[in-house]
């Protein structure tokens, strides 16, 4: 008799705004070339989580405990170079400001271990879905050749920073996580970003988590190698 396993996923119970940002990265990541409105997909992903997080902010009462200090110089400096472009631009000075907006709304709430743990999931299925996508637009899952040029900055800025949470897990002795962080390295490789191979390359080597010196210099020697044979 054949014994069928039913497979139970775990919930995954993460804040509202981080699944906002999850699921509208997949999407423009999946599907940026449809459009909305007359607009890409890509230009409403990040609107609609900034809108969110502007309600959030505005209708939690409780302090965000996003150390916004640290980001100052980097406001006035997006500020400044708005205010010398004679105000033009907007949308990309809003767009470079989003992220820390995005912050301080998921950092209203009170996040407990669980919570950690599904955002950790989380990031496992975007980063393989990411892959997926890029398999299938490139082509490479067919014709097993890589492309010689290709749009995929975004989905490549995406994997470098997948890359810095699993370089994370790995320096605690999560040895699963390698598989992940070359997974969200080979991104780039394949997308032909090489900005973004080479942050991507080096978030292991030059982790601030606590990561052996003799691993460090171990994955920069290697990152070196393949990044100058890449070049």
């Amino acid at each position: 008799m054949i014994n069928f396993r039913v497979i139970k996923f775990k919930r995954i119970d993460v804040p509202f705004i981080i699944w906002m940002v999850v699921i509208s990265t997949f999407i423009a990541a999946a599907a940026a070339e449809f459009s909305i409105l007359g607009r890409q997909i890509a230009g409403w992903a990040w609107v609609i989580p900034l809108i969110i997080s502007i309600f959030i902010i505005l209708r939690k009462g409780s302090s965000t405990t996003l150390p916004i200090h640290i980001w100052y110089p980097w406001i006035c400096m997006v500020v400044l170079y708005f205010v010398k472009s004679g105000f033009s631009y907007p949308q990309r000075n809003i767009m470079l400001l989003c992220p820390i907006i995005v912050g301080m709304a998921a950092s209203k709430g009170r996040v407990r271990e669980f919570q950690l743990k599904g955002f950790l999931r989380l990031a496992k299925i975007l980063l393989f879905s990411v892959f997926m996508t890029v398999i299938l637009k490139t082509g490479l899952l067919f014709t097993g050749i890589l492309p010689g040029v290709t749009g995929f900055a975004p989905q490549s800025m995406t994997a470098a920073l997948l890359c810095s949470i699993f370089a994370v897990e790995y320096s605690v002795n999560r040895q699963s996580s390698l598989f992940k962080w070359i997974i969200g390295a080979t991104i780039p490789v394949i997308a032909v970003t090489r900005m973004a191979i080479t942050a991507a390359g080096i978030t292991i080597p030059f982790t601030f988590a606590s990561l052996r010196f003799k691993k460090r210099l171990i994955f920069l020697i290697i990152v070196l190698i393949m990044g100058v044979a890449l070049f």
